[in-house]
């Protein structure tokens, strides 16, 4: 993913992205988001979906710990969340194997 739609996604969800939680061994964050551009609308979306959920409906904090591109569908391990962060991230795996990844990965 370009280093800008990456920024963005990091400043838009803070609380999911803390850089200080980018190590190797509890991250594979320090990398970035290796996967193409096309699925950033999907990547937004669910990180938006996540953010409102533990903000407002009791969820557990998320931490974001890899994106990444694995046989053609989009990968998003976390820790933290519950049962419907679980299902959020089966949705945007689902929906990645429909929207084509488009871009390099990084």
């Amino acid at each position: 993913m370009s280093p800008e739609l990456e920024e963005r996604l990091y400043a838009t969800y803070p609380s999911l992205f803390p850089r200080e939680t980018w190590v190797e061994t509890e991250s594979a964050m320090q990398w970035g988001c290796c996967c193409g551009d096309g699925w950033f609308p999907i990547l937004d979306a669910l990180c938006e979906c996540i953010q409102r959920s533990v903000e407002h409906d009791d969820m557990p904090p998320v931490v974001v710990r890899q994106i990444k591109e694995k046989f053609g569908t989009l990968r998003f391990r976390f820790s933290g969340g519950d049962e419907r962060t679980h299902a959020m991230a089966e949705l945007a795996l689902a929906l990645s194997m429909r929207v084509p990844e488009v871009g390099t990965t990084s």
